[in-house]
């Protein structure tokens, strides 16, 4: 996988965001929160996969699912957590 940046993570969010609410998407919740992506990517074919869109919001909803799970990305928030913790210590 392709490393994100932080603009693409939010443009891709935004497309799916937009794909997914035009009404026609049977989904409990229409956010790109990481919950609703993975739920999007296990069952979302189930009621959804003859719609326009569907192709291109599971393409998108595997790619923030991947990006998500990068051990990197982990990484730096346990390190930002303990430079918080550490400052609060302080």
């Amino acid at each position: 996988m392709t490393k994100l940046g932080i603009g693409e993570v939010c443009n891709l969010r935004y497309e799916f965001e937009e794909i997914v609410s035009n009404g026609t998407f049977k989904m409990e919740d229409y956010e790109s929160d990481i919950d609703n992506l993975y739920d999007f990517v296990e069952t979302g074919h189930v009621n959804n996969r003859f719609r326009d869109g569907y192709d291109r919001a599971r393409e998108i909803a595997k790619t923030l699912v991947e990006y998500y799970e990068q051990p990197e990305l982990h990484q730096a928030r346990s390190n930002s957590r303990k430079v918080q913790k550490s400052l609060e210590a302080y």
